[in-house]
């Protein structure tokens, strides 16, 4: 797939979807929350004026919020796992399916 020029916290940057692994109908609502966390991150701390360092801080706390997604999801698949289970032992302990 070609590259996409866009820009992004004021830089000229060419984006290839395929190695960000997504459609190229997302990639504007990526790149607006990208910039949001990014002026989060100059808003919390107006001495970063290095944009790359703007962009590693914003890219850990996407990184941060992922793995806190990721936590929550395992959360209730191991939930969701446990009644499963309790239901197959009722089911079993009934006898209902021979």
């Amino acid at each position: 797939m070609p590259k996409i020029p866009t820009k992004i916290i004021g830089r000229d940057i060419d984006i290839d979807t395929d190695f960000l692994e997504t459609q190229e109908l997302m990639l504007p609502d990526i790149i607006r929350y990208f910039e949001e966390k990014c002026r989060q991150v100059q808003n919390k701390d107006p001495n970063i004026v290095d944009t790359q360092k703007v962009a590693i801080v914003a890219a850990l706390k996407i990184a941060a919020e992922l793995f806190k997604v990721k936590g929550m999801h395992n959360n209730i698949s191991d939930n969701y796992q446990r009644k499963i289970n309790e239901m197959i032992k009722l089911i079993d302990e009934t006898g209902f399916i021979n």
